[in-house]
């Protein structure tokens, strides 16, 4: 019995130790206490409790998720430029750790910030490069940057080469040409998206009027003008702006303003 006591004790803590569960949980017991007030039923305010903390869990699951894909993809963005510096310096024969100082003050964003932090694990805790540089694939869960810093290892510890640069700027290219071609296949999309937004946003709401109008003479209709407000006023809108945001999810992130 104490054993299964200390084993219970243990995957509550381990439960508890994960981030925000606290706060899915009080929210959850909010939700049920409301539903039980509301319902004037314990069972069922139970279940909306256990429902809506299981359902603000997931969904903080997935906003976290999510901002770490937005963030891969930003620093995936901003390499090849900031690749392309660095091979033109180590073939100019400058030291890697100067390189790599260099291409981290040049670059102002999430680029510049990860290979700062590079050289701060190196100065301040002792680290060697290329440990710091495998953290840096570690942070970020990408075959494509492991692929790049698997390179820039590569070309710490073979810098006597005549020109250790050149894999990392072919590397560069082949990603520049990637992004030209997902430009250009956005780019034929975007007449859609374009054609969707405007049907969205004029069409269904004067055939929305018309129908309303129509209906009311002619058919055993009825909207009411607070109904008829709502739906013009805050309906179409919340739809035109689902139209824009789902727009500006599909836009490749090199493409957006401020990606880096």
């Amino acid at each position: 019995m104490g054993a299964d006591v200390k084993g219970l004790e243990l995957v509550v803590e381990r439960v508890l130790a994960f981030p925000h569960v606290k706060a899915c949980m009080a929210f959850g017991g909010f939700a049920g206490v409301g539903g039980m007030l509301v319902l004037d039923e314990w069972l069922m305010g139970l279940l909306i409790g256990v429902l809506s903390g299981t359902g603000c869990a997931l969904f903080i699951k997935f906003f976290e998720r999510q901002k770490l894909e937005a963030r891969v993809k930003r620093f995936e963005a901003g390499l090849p430029f900031a690749l392309m510096g660095l091979a033109v310096e180590l073939n100019l024969r400058i030291p890697f750790e100067k390189a790599l100082m260099d291409m981290a003050r040049e670059n102002k964003g999430i680029v510049g910030r990860e290979f700062e932090c590079v050289l701060r694990e190196v100065h301040a805790e002792g680290s060697s490069i290329p440990e710091a540089l495998r953290r840096v694939g570690e942070r970020m869960p990408s075959l494509h940057v492991k692929r790049v810093t698997s390179l820039l290892v590569n070309a710490y510890e073979q810098d006597s080469r005549e020109r250790p640069g050149e894999a990392l700027k072919r590397l560069a290219l082949e990603e520049l040409g990637r992004q030209r071609a997902e430009a250009k296949e956005f780019g034929g999309k975007l007449s859609v998206y374009a054609l969707v937004f405007i049907v969205m946003s004029a069409i269904l709401p004067a055939l929305f009027q018309a129908f309303v109008l129509v209906g009311s003479a002619f058919l055993d209709l009825s909207f009411t003008p607070f109904q008829v407000m709502a739906i013009v006023v805050l309906g179409f809108p919340l739809m035109d702006a689902g139209v824009l945001a789902f727009i500006h999810y599909k836009t490749p992130i090199f493409m957006r303003g401020n990606a880096f």
